[in-house]
Formats: structure tokens, C-alpha cells, sequence
């Protein structure tokens, strides 16, 4: 995959760790922190296509709520947060525009 990795750390900080060139599977399990999952409807971020990325066992080892990212994701879903979704994202999430 070619784009530009973004990850929104649980404290809300945004760091961009891939500008268009090949993202590879470990960039994008590095930056969240294990094993990946897609986030379900967070396909636009900004205003652009994306497909988010979050630690596929993030909830069951208790990461850190992520605030930030959960805003963005009702965002992509038109929804407001806190909202009907009740689900929320956790640890470090990577966006990949």
C-alpha cells in the first residue's frame, strides 16, 4: 500500500511515520502495537479516503482509551460522540490516507 501513514496516539498526539511510499504490514502493526484490525465505516479522515487500523486486542489488554480517534471515527460514521454506536477506540490507531 502507497500513502501516508498517520497514528493517533491514546494521548491524542498525531505522528506521521509514512509519506507515498510502501507501507509494509509491520509499520502499521508497529504503530498500534500488535496484531491489526480495520476500523468498520472510518473510511474518510479529514475530509480524504483512509482506512483506519487498531490493535486487534487493545480492549482485551485494557489499552488506553482513545479519545481523539473515537471522535474522528463518529465523524467518518456521521454520528456524534458519545452516540448510538457505544463503542469507543483504544491505544494507538494508524490512518493510512
Amino acid at each position: 500500500m502507497k500513502g501516508i501513514l498517520k497514528v493517533i496516539k491514546w494521548n491524542g498526539a498525531l505522528e506521521k511515520t509514512g509519506m507515498l511510499e510502501p507501507i509494509k504490514l509491520e509499520a502499521i502493526q508497529k504503530a498500534v502495537g500488535g496484531y491489526i484490525e480495520t476500523v468498520p465505516g472510518f473510511e474518510t479522515y479529514l475530509g480524504q479516503p483512509c482506512v483506519a487500523f487498531c490493535n486487534e486486542e487493545g480492549k482485551i489488554n485494557g489499552l488506553a482509551l482513545n479519545t481523539q480517534a473515537t471522535r474522528f471515527w463518529y465523524q467518518a460514521l456521521d454520528q456524534e460522540f458519545p452516540g448510538k454506536l457505544n463503542d469507543v477506540l483504544v491505544g494507538d490507531v494508524a490512518i493510512l490516507t
